[in-house]
């Protein structure tokens, strides 16, 4: 007998997994029937989102209350690293269903939209599992952020077929994580998905192939590199808060929270390592999501000034 809560849970993926089946269909056109291989992708890509998001409904949802669906306004929680968080998840969910239907012989414009349905089926279904939490909501922002990650790698596959604008994210432990190991985690497994401060994602441009320059002097693999990041944060909104087990209050507010920009340079693995077979391509896209230690400048809200890194990772 399913309680409340379940009920909901497999309403949600039962109308996620109908759409996801109604849209796929849309990139086989009249003319054209799925192969073999592409019909094991589509139904590969449905069966991986269902059973993440059961796996993760009976580790997390299912320890919370569900109720109406409603709508949480977080557009100011983390100083917007959450934000980027999503935005970076749904760009690279599309790219490897771009690579993924480009494997299986779908043409260009058909694997582009298979990482579409494939990046934004999976974010939103996530967000209507937050809609029906009543410890959370959906939210809008965080729907935006899917929708520009998602259109993002879709529009440049579309166009060029490549990535020439990537998204990359790197991660340097803090000292925040000791102070509130719950909500930022416990050891470096947990801390690098949940600790913000330690987080920096990056928007980061191949020179050659946004600039057509072929000087012998820049690296066709040389990247430019922008970076966004976050300090003195141990709570989404502030840094007061209550001990839901304890019910001990802690005062960090004397920690101030600033937001850190970068510039530097970087490295785009595919346009380095040069790949032939479409494996090997999805590897090397895989590869472009970490930003690759090098000098660079930062400035942030705190100090208002200008400083240098040896090393940024």
């Amino acid at each position: 007998m399913l309680n409340g809560s379940e009920k909901y849970f497999f309403l949600i993926l039962t109308l996620c997994l109908g759409i996801t089946l109604s849209t796929n269909a849309q990139i086989s056109d009249s003319t054209t029937h799925l192969s073999r291989k592409q019909k094991t992708l589509v139904y590969s890509e449905i069966g991986l989102g269902l059973a993440t998001h059961s796996g993760l409904y009976f580790e997390w949802y299912s320890g919370y209350p569900m109720g109406k669906f409603h709508f949480f306004d977080d557009s100011k929680e983390w100083l917007q690293m959450d934000k980027l968080g999503h935005c970076f998840s749904a760009y690279y969910l599309t790219v490897m269903g771009h690579q993924a239907g480009l494997m299986v012989g779908f043409n260009n414009k058909q694997a582009a939209l298979n990482g579409l349905i494939f990046g934004a089926a999976f974010q939103t279904t996530i967000e209507i599992l937050d809609g029906f939490s009543t410890y959370w909501g959906a939210s809008v922002p965080d729907l935006i952020a899917n929708t520009v990650g998602s259109v993002m790698a879709y529009s440049q596959a579309r166009k060029w077929g490549e990535q020439r604008i990537t998204m990359k994210w790197s991660f340097t432990p803090t000292r925040y994580a000791p102070m509130r190991p719950n909500a930022l985690g416990k050891g470096f497994q947990q801390e690098f998905l949940k600790d913000y401060n330690g987080q920096t994602y990056w928007l980061s441009g191949n020179i050659h192939s946004l600039t057509g320059c072929k000087s012998k002097y820049i690296p066709e693999w040389l990247n430019i590199e922008i970076g966004y990041g976050a300090d003195g944060m141990l709570g989404g909104f502030g840094n007061q808060w209550t001990d839901n087990n304890t019910g001990i209050s802690y005062d960090y507010s004397h920690i101030k929270r600033y937001r850190q920009f970068y510039l530097s340079a970087g490295i785009d693995w595919i346009k380095l390592a040069k790949p032939k077979s479409q494996w090997g391509k999805m590897f090397y896209s895989a590869l472009n999501c970490l930003k690759f230690p090098f000098p660079a400048l930062e400035y942030n809200t705190l100090n208002h000034r200008l400083q240098g890194h040896y090393l940024k990772f």
